[in-house]
C-alpha cells in the first residue's frame, strides 16, 4: 500500500495554532502572577500586639465586654420555678430532718498477736449503748452507690442495729438508755418492713400512756418529740360498753400504721390494726402536664361504719394509691366487738375484682333503702371515654360478697371511637355483665364515623355489637332475653347483607333451651365455653358421677381423657377429665368437687398433652400442693362461707431451703427470748457437723460466727467468746459484727518496736529501708485497755461480706468517758 504524500500547508497551519495556544497560556500565567498581590492574596495577618482596647481574644474581666461574636453566657434564669424537661427525672424522696453527724469512728485494723493476745472487756450498760450508737449509725456511712436502688440496701442495713438493740435489750433491760433503744429498734423494724414494727410502736405508747408520761390530749403532741418523721393523728371512736374512751391513732409520714387505743379504770390497751410503713423508694409517676417524675408514696385513709348490723362500728382502713394495678385493692375491716379486734375477711372466690389499669382506690358507706350498709368502691377511669365504676360488698353474716358492679359511660362525640376498646377489656376482664351496660349505653350512638386508626366502620359494626350482647346475656343465664336479642338482629339488621345475620342465626338454631347453651356457645369465639360448662354442671342438681357425665354427654362435652385424683386432701378422690372446646385451642383439666346436693366444676390448668399424670410436692401438708405433669403447682381450696373451691397457683421455691440459714435464725430468736444461752452455744456448734458450715462457700457466716461469741459470752465461757470474736475479726473485717467484735475485745499486751539501725553512712539524710511499724491507737472507753498494735499482714483471707457495701465500714471510735445520755423524752421502759 502506498504512502500518503504530506502536504506542507497542512503541515503549517498545525504548527501556527499550536503556537497561538502555548502563547494565550503563557500570557494567562503571566496575567495571574502580576495580579495576584492586588485581586486574589488574602489581606494582611495582623501581628498581634497588647493593646488597652476590646479584641474578640476571649479574656477575664471583672466586668462583661461587648464581643463581634455570640456568646453563651450562664445569666441565671429570671424565675425561680424549675423548667421542663422532655426525660423524666427521679425525684428522690425529701428528708424531713437532716441526718444528724454519726459518733466518732473506729481505726479499721488487724488483730495481731494472736488470739491470747485478747480478753473481753468487762461489759457495762456504757459500752453497751456505744455499740448500739455506733451500729444504729452504720447504714449512714454506706456509699450513695451502696444504698442500692430506692435505698434499699440503706434500709436493709439497720437490721444490724436490730441485732445490737437485741443483745443489749436481753443484757440491760432495765437500763436508762433502754427506752432509746426500744423507740430506734421500733423505727428500724418499720425500715425493714418487719411486722413486728406494729407491735414494738404499741407497746411503747402504751407503756408511755400508763405511766403517765403523756394524756390522749397530748399523745400526738408527745409522738413528735421522738426521731421520726412520722404525723400522729388521733380520732375517736364510739367506745364498746365495758370501755371508757376508744380512739384510732394514725402514724403517717412513710406509709402509715393504725392502732386502736381503748381506756378502761384500770389502764390503757393500744392493739396494731394495720401496719403500711414503707420505707423504700416507690415508683415514679410523670406528673400529667409536666412530664416530671414525682415519688408515690403509700397514702391510706380511715372510716367507721356499722357494716354487720351488730350495733358497733367497725373501722375500714384502705390504701388510696396501690401499688399493683391489675387487681382492686380490697379494705382491712376490724371489728371491735371483741379484743384484740377481728379482721372481717372477703370472700376469697367472688370478691376478687380485676381492674386492668391504674386507678385511685376510694371507698365509702352507702346506705341500702332498708338501712343496711354496703361497702362501696368507686373510681373514675379511662380519660378518653371517661366511666364511673362502682362495686358494692355487704356481709352476709360470714364473708363479705359482692354486691353488684354498675358502671356509667360519658363518652366524648371526638373520641367515641376509643369507646370501643373500653367495651372489649369490660367483656374480656369485668364480665359480661359490665359490657351489657357500657353497650346498652353506646349502642344508640355506635359506630362512629371512623375507628381510632381513621379507618372507617363496616356499614354492620352495629350488628356484631347486637350479636355479642345477645351472646352474653345467654352466657348470664338469661335465656328469654338472649332469644329476644338475637330475633330483634335477624329482624331489623342494620344492613340486608350484614355479616352477623349468619352467626346470629346459627346460634339461635342452636339454642333452643337452657340446656342447649353449651352447644350453641362453641358456634362463635365470642362465648366463653369454660365458664359455660361450669355453669350448666353447677345447676345440674346430682351426687352421681355417673349421671353428671350422662348430662355432660347430652350438652355435647368431648372428654379426652379422665382420671381419679384426691386434690383437697380430704381423704376422697375427686373425678377429673380434660377436654378441648374448640379446635386449635389447649386442653384443659377439670375437675369434680362435691358440694352439697351437687358438683362444683372448677378447671384447674391448662395443658399441652391430653394425658395429664399428678402428684404431691408435699403430701404432708393439708391442702396439699398438687403438681401437674410434674411442672405446674397448685392447690385447691374452699371459701369459708359457703366452702366453694377455688384453685390457688403456687409458686414453688427456686432454690432448697437453706437448713443452715434457717437454723441459725432459729437459734438467734430463741437467745434473745432468754433461752439458755449453753444450749444456745452447743446447738450452734452442733450446726458445723449438721448441716455444716454452708455459709462458708459464700463468705455469710459473720451473723453466725458472731452468735457463737455471744452465747458463749453469756453463758461465761471466755476463751470460747475470744476465739469466736478473733475468729470473725480475722474472716470478716468489713462486717458491721466485726465492728462489734472488737468493741468486746481488749488487747493484754502491746509490743514496742525499735527501729532498726542503719551500719553504713549514708551520703544524703535519706530514710532507712527499714520502715518503723505503723501502731494505730484506738481510743475506748474508761476501763478498757487500748487495742494498739502495728498493722501488720495476716494470711487469713479478709473477704467483703455481701452485704451491699463496696467499702469498708469506717466505724466511729467509742468516747473515753462514759457515754452521756443524749437529750429526747424517751419513756422509761
Amino acid at each position: 500500500m502506498a504512502t500518503p504524500t504530506s502536504n506542507p500547508s497542512v503541515q503549517l497551519r498545525v504548527i501556527l495554532t499550536s503556537l497561538v495556544f502555548i502563547g494565550l497560556f503563557i500570557l494567562t500565567l503571566v496575567f495571574l502572577i502580576l495580579a495576584y498581590p492586588i485581586v486574589l492574596a488574602p489581606p494582611p495577618t495582623a501581628t498581634p500586639t497588647l493593646t488597652l482596647t476590646p479584641t474578640i481574644t476571649p479574656t477575664v474581666t471583672q466586668t462583661p465586654t461587648i464581643t463581634l461574636t455570640p456568646t453563651r453566657t450562664l445569666t441565671p434564669r429570671p424565675t425561680l420555678t424549675p423548667s421542663i424537661t422532655l426525660t423524666s427525672s427521679r425525684t428522690p424522696l425529701p428528708s424531713e430532718t437532716p441526718t444528724p453527724p454519726g459518733p466518732p469512728t473506729l481505726t479499721p485494723a488487724a488483730p495481731f498477736g494472736g488470739q491470747t493476745n485478747y480478753a473481753l472487756n468487762m461489759w457495762n450498760e456504757d459500752l453497751a449503748a456505744a455499740l448500739v450508737d455506733l451500729i444504729q449509725d452504720y447504714p449512714n456511712t454506706l456509699s450513695p452507690s451502696a444504698r442500692g436502688e430506692g435505698d434499699r440496701n440503706y434500709n436493709q442495713a439497720f437490721a444490724y442495729a436490730v441485732f445490737a438493740q437485741n443483745e443489749a435489750l436481753l443484757r440491760f433491760p432495765d437500763s436508762r438508755y433502754a427506752a432509746r433503744w426500744r423507740w430506734q429498734q421500733a423505727l428500724n423494724y418499720a425500715r425493714l418492713g418487719d411486722p413486728k414494727a406494729g407491735a414494738a410502736f404499741a407497746a411503747l405508747i402504751e407503756v408511755g400512756l400508763n405511766t403517765q408520761q403523756t394524756s390522749l390530749s397530748q399523745l400526738t403532741q408527745w409522738l413528735s418529740q421522738f426521731p421520726f418523721s412520722m404525723k400522729g393523728i388521733l380520732t375517736p371512736l364510739r367506745p364498746p360498753a365495758e370501755f371508757y374512751s376508744a380512739h384510732l391513732l394514725e402514724l403517717s409520714g412513710r406509709g402509715s400504721a393504725f392502732f386502736l387505743i381503748t381506756e378502761t379504770s384500770a389502764a390503757f390497751k393500744v392493739y396494731p390494726l394495720l401496719v403500711g410503713f414503707d420505707f423504700s423508694s416507690q415508683k415514679t409517676t410523670p406528673t400529667v402536664g409536666t412530664g416530671l417524675s414525682t415519688m408515690d408514696l403509700p397514702r391510706y385513709r380511715a372510716f367507721r361504719a356499722d357494716l354487720n348490723a351488730d350495733g358497733i362500728e367497725e373501722i375500714v382502713i384502705y390504701q388510696v394509691n396501690p401499688q399493683a394495678v391489675n387487681w382492686l385493692a380490697l379494705p382491712s375491716v376490724f371489728d371491735l366487738s371483741t379484743l384484740p379486734p377481728q379482721a372481717l375477711s372477703f370472700d376469697p372466690v367472688r370478691s376478687p375484682f380485676q381492674i386492668g389499669m391504674s386507678y385511685l382506690n376510694l371507698w365509702n358507706i352507702r346506705t341500702e333503702s332498708d338501712g343496711g350498709k354496703l361497702l362501696s368502691f368507686s373510681t373514675r377511669l379511662f380519660p378518653t371515654c371517661p366511666l364511673e365504676l362502682q362495686r358494692d360488698y355487704g356481709w352476709d353474716g360470714s364473708v363479705f360478697l359482692p354486691y353488684t358492679t354498675t358502671v356509667k359511660v360519658y363518652p366524648y362525640a371526638d373520641t367515641l371511637n376509643y369507646c370501643g376498646f373500653l367495651v372489649e377489656h369490660a367483656a374480656n376482664v369485668w364480665g359480661r355483665e359490665v359490657a351489657i351496660q357500657l353497650m346498652d349505653a353506646l349502642l344508640p350512638v355506635w359506630p362512629p364515623e371512623t375507628d381510632p386508626e381513621g379507618k372507617a366502620y363496616p356499614p354492620d359494626a352495629k350488628d356484631e355489637w347486637r350479636f355479642r350482647k345477645a351472646v352474653y346475656l345467654a352466657e348470664l343465664g338469661d335465656f328469654a332475653a338472649a332469644q329476644a336479642a338475637l330475633d330483634e338482629l335477624l329482624q331489623t339488621p342494620a344492613i340486608s347483607s350484614s355479616r352477623w345475620l349468619g352467626p346470629a342465626q346459627t346460634f339461635r338454631d342452636l339454642y333452643r333451651s337452657p340446656d342447649d347453651l353449651y352447644r350453641a356457645c362453641l358456634s362463635t369465639t365470642f362465648c366463653q365455653a369454660g365458664a359455660v360448662l361450669a355453669g350448666q354442671l353447677e345447676t345440674h342438681q346430682t351426687q352421681q358421677v355417673s349421671e353428671i357425665l350422662s348430662f355432660m354427654d347430652r350438652i355435647g362435652v368431648v372428654r379426652r381423657s379422665t382420671g381419679y385424683f384426691d386434690f383437697d386432701g380430704d381423704g376422697s378422690k375427686e373425678f377429673w377429665f380434660a377436654l378441648q372446646h374448640r379446635v386449635g385451642e389447649k386442653l384443659e383439666v377439670w375437675a369434680l368437687f362435691p358440694h352439697g346436693e351437687r358438683f362444683d366444676a372448677l378447671q384447674l390448668q391448662q395443658i399441652e398433652n391430653q394425658n395429664p399424670s399428678f402428684s404431691y410436692y408435699d403430701a404432708l401438708s393439708i391442702p396439699p400442693v398438687v403438681l401437674l405433669n410434674q411442672r405446674q403447682a397448685f392447690r385447691v381450696l374452699r371459701s369459708p362461707g359457703d366452702r366453694k373451691p377455688y384453685v390457688e397457683a403456687v409458686e414453688l421455691p427456686r432454690y432448697y431451703p437453706d437448713k443452715f440459714k434457717d437454723a441459725v435464725a432459729k437459734l438467734e430468736v430463741e437467745l434473745f427470748e432468754g433461752a439458755a444461752p449453753d444450749q444456745i452455744y452447743r446447738s450452734l456448734l452442733d450446726l458445723q457437723k449438721t448441716p455444716g458450715l454452708l455459709c462458708r462457700a459464700t463468705w455469710s457466716c459473720d451473723r453466725y460466727t458472731y452468735l457463737l461469741g455471744l452465747a458463749a459470752e453469756l453463758n461465761g465461757d471466755q476463751n470460747a467468746a475470744v476465739a469466736a470474736y478473733y475468729r470473725l475479726w480475722m474472716d470478716y473485717s468489713k462486717s458491721p459484727f466485726t465492728t462489734m467484735a472488737r468493741l468486746k475485745l481488749r488487747s493484754l499486751s502491746t509490743p514496742t518496736f525499735t527501729p532498726t539501725s542503719t551500719s553504713t553512712q549514708t551520703p544524703t539524710p535519706m530514710p532507712s529501708p527499714t520502715a518503723t511499724p505503723f501502731v494505730p491507737t484506738v481510743p475506748v472507753p474508761t476501763g478498757a485497755t487500748p487495742t494498739t498494735g502495728p498493722f501488720t499482714p495476716t494470711s487469713a483471707p479478709l473477704p467483703t461480706i455481701p452485704s451491699g457495701t463496696t467499702s469498708p465500714y469506717p466505724g466511729p471510735a467509742l468516747p473515753t468517758g462514759p457515754v452521756p445520755t443524749q437529750p429526747g423524752p424517751y419513756p422509761s421502759p
